[in-house]
């Protein structure tokens, strides 16, 4: 979290960091959905705010998808810069370039 707030010259103070660190954990977000999904989301998750942030495991997509779109997506995926793709299937930390 340090890294982002750097990163987006955010500057918070020290004692407040086990604040912010608590605030941003799933089970605090998931008790206020409104402070996170503005919008009614319903027409892109079946149940809206409640299945966007569902269980915060990685992986519940598998197999939900067909071939079709797993077609899709990888087409999606190719058009990305590698550096891209590989953060948004395995995360991790982002070396920025310049």
């Amino acid at each position: 979290m340090r890294d982002i707030a750097d990163f987006l010259n955010i500057e918070v103070p020290d004692e407040l960091w086990a604040d912010v660190v608590k605030r941003c954990t799933f089970a605090e977000v998931k008790k206020d959905l409104s402070k996170v999904v503005r919008e009614n989301i319903s027409f892109a998750f079946k149940g809206g705010a409640d299945t966007f942030i569902h269980k915060g495991t990685n992986g519940r997509w598998q197999g939900v998808l067909d071939e079709e779109d797993l077609a899709l997506y990888e087409a999606a995926m190719r058009k990305l810069p590698a550096d891209y793709a590989q953060w948004l299937e395995n995360g991790g930390p982002v070396r920025m370039q310049g």
